[in-house]
């Protein structure tokens, strides 16, 4: 049988509830793409990947409608 080995983007990953859900993924054997702005430490795995950014600035001025539409407003970069 072919395994896959999983991998998972987790935003704010240096604290709270992000670096739970990171912690819990590798115990699990996933491997971790982790964004946040910084890391003051980072998880003992070789499975983790820290990625050092700051994703507000890519969604400045958005906002929830509040009508069922997911978004309005200009991002003020463009991702690539």
């Amino acid at each position: 049988m072919n395994q896959t080995t999983r991998t998972i983007l987790v935003t704010g990953a240096s604290r709270g509830i992000g670096q739970a859900v990171c912690g819990h993924v590798l115990a699990a054997g996933w491997r971790v793409v982790g964004l946040a702005r910084q890391f003051d430490e980072l998880p003992d795995n070789p499975a983790f990947t820290p990625v050092n950014i700051d994703l507000s600035k890519y969604l400045r001025g958005w906002q929830p409608n509040g009508n069922g539409e997911r978004f309005t407003g200009r991002r003020s970069k463009r991702v690539e």
